[in-house]
């Protein structure tokens, strides 16, 4: 693949506040940043783009007025890196190089765990992704108020949306309603499931293909449907690990 790229784990990525604008600024340079991707043969005007719009914010911000609250700057920070996985690092052919983006990005990143081209990610500080996952293609991890955690070898079907966040129907002001989402060990979710906010997969759960989950789901329990409903017991002899990475996807 040519000469490797050193990557160095940026520094506003886990410490997203004021004080570390000037040294980010001096860390990141165009002429760095373009050597790197020149070597990995990414170098597009995309990227370009990415790199000047984070480098704006940065000069915003490098001698800020008192009136700039931090959480206004963690929500533009997040929202560049949300969109630069999601449009841009998610959906190029190198595990490599999103698993390194990932590792820095997310909450947590477990050993051999997968994630496919065309994930998406909102609020990534807010996923915790367990030991041997594997996320398959077109996923939504939604993380933008509550938490997503998975346990270890945990199964992601293709094009599945993990919610943590809605809003409440009767509420006047449509105020936001939402909680987070716990998945067990060893559970399955099936292609194009819907998990909706605030509940929690037991361990060894299987969740068909299609299923709106609205309620907790017990372990060793499969379900279908919408809404999900009990369809049958799962066994509870289950001693599988996960380990799947296929090429280019």
């Amino acid at each position: 693949m040519g000469a490797k790229c050193q990557v160095s784990k940026p520094v506003f990525i886990r410490n997203l506040n004021l004080a570390n604008f000037q040294q980010l600024q001096k860390n990141l340079t165009l002429n760095h940043l373009q050597a790197n991707t020149h070597q990995l043969g990414l170098w597009s005007k995309n990227t370009t783009l990415y790199y000047h719009a984070l480098s704006q914010t940065l000069d915003h911000h490098s001698k800020p007025p008192n009136s700039i609250a931090p959480v206004n700057f963690k929500l533009l920070v997040g929202s560049v890196l949300s969109y630069g996985y999601n449009h841009l690092l998610g959906k190029l052919p190198s595990r490599r190089i999103r698993t390194l983006y990932l590792k820095a990005y997310l909450a947590e990143v477990g050993t051999e765990t997968s994630v496919q081209m065309g994930c998406q990610f909102l609020n990534g500080r807010k996923v915790y992704l367990g030991d041997r996952n594997v996320i398959n293609f077109g996923c939504l991890f939604d993380g933008r108020h509550y938490q997503i955690r998975t346990g270890s070898d945990v199964s992601i079907g293709p094009e599945a949306s993990i919610l943590t966040l809605g809003h409440d129907p009767q509420s006047p002001e449509f105020a936001d309603k939402g909680g987070d989402v716990i998945i067990g060990d060893r559970v399955w979710i099936a292609y194009r499931a819907v998990l909706l906010p605030g509940v929690t997969i037991g361990e060894g759960a299987v969740v068909g293909a299609g299923a709106v989950v609205t309620k907790d789901v017990e372990p060793y329990t499969i379900v279908a449907g919408n809404p999900a409903q009990f369809i049958k017991k799962r066994s509870h002899n289950l001693h599988y690990t996960l380990n799947y990475h296929p090429w280019l996807i």
